[in-house]
């Protein structure tokens, strides 16, 4: 997954689940310029999309979860620096 696709799919999760907060990353250019105590927030988010949206019915990953699970792995890399 490209990073700007990524950021994208941060943009509408985030704007999903905490829209009254959608300002503190609207104009981001990247993850790792976001406040680190942010990316823990989107990761919890992130992780709670997954389980809720991103399996199927065999609890197998479908496309939607394979796209949060790549930006999953990018964002842990991101709060690791």
């Amino acid at each position: 997954m490209k990073k700007n696709e990524t950021l994208s799919l941060i943009r509408d999760i985030y704007q999903k689940r905490k829209p009254a907060n959608f300002h503190e990353i609207e104009g981001a250019s990247s993850i790792g310029e976001l406040p680190r105590q942010l990316r823990l927030e989107i990761m919890d988010m992130l992780n709670d999309e997954f389980c809720e949206t991103g399996l199927g019915e065999n609890d197998e990953p479908n496309e939607y979860g394979l796209s949060i699970e790549a930006a999953i792995d990018e964002l842990n890399f991101d709060i690791a620096d």
